[in-house]
């Protein structure tokens, strides 16, 4: 679900899709906001996601974002997860202060 959401954001940039993966009283930014972020990045945006498994449904993510012809930034998030009837869905995103794999 995790890969979805990014999946969402930057290859289909539709703010609906990417938060088809998340639970509906998730803490993670609202329709609107997530579909400004998608519409502020340059088309042609690549990202690059490594995702380690954590305890407890959470995930440590290194998100890295390159725009055509810039340099690679990388944000640190953890996400949470949880089951929902057949699926899991992600429950938060946040930063990763701790930046520890």
């Amino acid at each position: 679900m995790i890969e979805a959401f990014q999946y969402g954001f930057y290859v289909l940039r539709d703010a609906v899709k990417a938060r088809e993966v998340v639970a509906p009283d998730a803490r993670v930014t609202p329709v609107a906001d997530i579909q400004a972020g998608i519409n502020a990045t340059p088309v042609g945006t690549t990202h690059c996601l490594t995702i380690t498994p954590r305890e407890n449904g959470v995930y440590a993510v290194a998100l890295t974002q390159t725009e055509p012809g810039g340099t690679p930034v990388t944000w640190y998030q953890l996400v949470t997860t949880a089951p929902a009837g057949d699926r899991t869905t992600i429950t938060a995103i946040t930063a990763d202060t701790e930046m520890t794999r």
